[in-house]
């Protein structure tokens, strides 16, 4: 064998911090970048806050621990997960960049223990291999809480499936090909795939047992102050959106430490990186409410027709994307967690968008509309006879010509509590 040195050289993608700390904040809510900026200003002197009255109360009591409720204490520290996971990282006896993107997923998930970013999104922010991520969560969701890491309920299920019925092939390919079929009860049409309803409802019973999230307990979430990000108000001409918190205003740079940075040179080395810090918030700041402004204003002139009581129109992240030329995950990231007082009340932002059909006659209908004719359908549809999922669908693609799968009306039926045909004869 010969040994020998040699350069290879390749493309890949690196995030700077900046690019990073741009993506963070754009996906905080506003009460989560006026703490942000918090934690920032105190560990930086370069940067002034002045928050407005009103930003000062909310801030001062969400930080007063005057009062602890010791129920509520146990409550928080029972649900205290995320810290003991992060603990159980510390400990492992791994190489620190494995250990960093392990924190990064512990970060990432939700308060039922579902991760929140894909494999891609993370090993880009990361600047690490998917494969790198990938095992990584594989290691993630076999800590305490089991199955922390995984995407949805179904991978948790056949996560648990694996460790628990390692030989059970059958349920296994039953809850990966055919979850909805078993939980809708579609004996008939399992039985064209082989499968018996003496094996189906054998499946069911066992998944019924399956813990259906990582996190079972239920999280005591404390009471904060209703903070909308952003205001749509209807006026003659149509409708406003403004932004009620203009971060720019209150964040400005320490006048004496500025002009040293700028004027003395041993001053300049000691201060470079608070500098650069509170270079990026800033930047940041302003094109997060860029992006937040852009995406909030094409989601209400597209629904600028709700708010006269008309239904919400069909819209997607990705026509938006498009519409701003941006990829579809800012947009995502834009919307999520982000509240919007309207005339209407507060909504979450991504309510807004709804998936829609377009018929073969060329007209729209979203999935509002679908629901609510196949609901109408329902009610007067005969008893003895209802009208089974494949039935309505093909009763849409005949009387509206829109073409929508049985899977879909049965996942419409099911998220409006509509039991399945046979549950429904009388």
């Amino acid at each position: 064998m010969k040994l020998e040195l040699a350069q290879k050289q390749t493309t890949g993608l690196f995030m700077t911090t900046e690019m990073k700390q741009a993506i963070n904040l754009l996906q905080y809510t506003t009460a989560e970048v006026w703490d942000y900026i918090w934690e920032v200003v105190e560990s930086n002197p370069m940067i002034a806050f002045d928050p407005p009255a009103s930003m000062s109360s909310i801030l001062s009591s969400r930080n007063d621990d005057a009062y602890i409720d010791r129920i509520d204490q146990l409550a928080a520290d029972a649900a205290n997960w995320r810290e003991d996971l992060i603990e159980q990282i510390r400990w492992l006896e791994r190489e620190e960049k494995e250990k960093k993107i392990l924190r990064f997923l512990a970060e990432s998930l939700d308060d039922k223990g579902f991760l929140t970013i894909s494999e891609e999104e993370a090993a880009m922010i990361l600047a690490v291999d998917v494969e790198a991520v990938s095992s990584a969560r594989r290691q993630l969701m076999h800590m305490e809480p089991f199955g922390a890491g995984c995407f949805h309920f179904q991978e948790f299920l056949l996560l648990q499936i694996e460790e628990t019925y390692p030989e059970d092939h059958l349920l296994y390919q039953l809850t990966a090909d055919h979850l909805e079929d078993l939980a809708g009860r579609n004996w008939e049409l399992l039985q064209t795939v082989g499968v018996s309803e003496v094996e189906a409802e054998r499946a069911l019973a066992i998944l019924r047992e399956l813990q259906p999230r990582p996190l079972i307990q239920t999280k005591v979430q404390p009471r904060e102050t209703a903070l909308p990000d952003l205001y749509v108000e209807k006026k003659d001409h149509g409708l406003l959106l403004r932004d009620p918190y203009s971060f720019q205003k209150h964040i400005h740079w320490d006048g004496i430490l500025s002009r040293m940075h700028e004027e003395e040179e041993e001053a300049k080395l000691f201060l470079e990186d608070c500098f650069q810090q509170a270079r990026w918030l800033m930047r940041g700041i302003e094109q997060r409410q860029h992006t937040l402004m852009r995406v909030a204003g094409i989601v209400m002139k597209h629904q600028k027709r709700y708010f006269s009581g008309e239904p919400l129109q069909p819209l997607t992240l990705r026509q938006v994307a498009d519409r701003m030329g941006v990829h579809e995950s800012t947009v995502s990231r834009a919307v999520a967690g982000k509240v919007i007082q309207t005339p209407l009340g507060m909504k979450q932002l991504k309510s807004f968008f709804v998936k829609g059909y377009e018929s073969q006659v060329g007209e729209v209908y979203s999935s509002l509309q679908i629901k609510d004719i196949l609901c109408d359908w329902i009610k007067e549809e005969n008893s003895s006879r209802p009208l089974s999922d494949q039935r309505l669908a093909d009763k849409m693609r005949d009387t509206f010509h829109v073409d929508i799968s049985r899977r879909t009306v049965a996942k419409y039926r099911d998220g409006m509590g509509i039991p399945s045909s046979s549950r429904r004869k009388t």
